[in-house]
């Protein structure tokens, strides 16, 4: 019964997560026409989120993690991580939210492609199936908006 309990949190969880994550670029629209600027938005978003995880870390109090785990982790936060998220809400500025999203979504598809083209991955019947649904609909969303109007 535990194990339902847990899974179905865990689901839930998850889907507020994509919800949220899915309506970021939305939100930041509207911040942007309020007269925000990215950089202001994204420190606010990164305060937030380092909040919340605290209080997380505060109630559930898990066991430290090993210090190689937790540097990496900080690296990968602070490059890459920082790096993509400005350039995704720096792009709103220029782009229509609808198109940084699906530009943001085929990155995955990019990534698994060239892993398999570098032979990092192989290609199986379920990753190229994956590939093709990812690319195909990005394709259909692309190919019927008429809104999704670069600058």
């Amino acid at each position: 019964m535990t194990r339902s309990i847990s899974h179905r949190s865990g689901t839930l969880l998850a889907l507020a997560a994509a919800v949220g994550f899915a309506l970021q670029a939305i939100f930041a629209t509207y911040a942007y026409a309020t007269g925000m600027d990215p950089i202001t938005l994204l420190v606010l978003r990164f305060i937030l989120s380092a909040g919340a995880f605290w209080v997380i870390i505060a109630v559930r109090r898990p066991a430290l993690p090993a210090r190689r785990f937790l540097l990496g982790g900080l690296a990968l936060g602070l490059v890459p991580f920082a790096l993509e998220s400005a350039s995704f809400f720096l792009s709103l500025q220029y782009i229509d939210a609808g198109l940084a999203e699906l530009l943001f979504y085929l990155s995955p598809v990019i990534v698994v492609a060239v892993a398999i083209l570098r032979r990092r991955e192989r290609p199986s019947a379920r990753r190229l199936g994956a590939l093709g649904i990812a690319f195909g609909g990005i394709v259909l969303v692309l190919a019927g908006g008429a809104a999704l109007h670069p600058d």
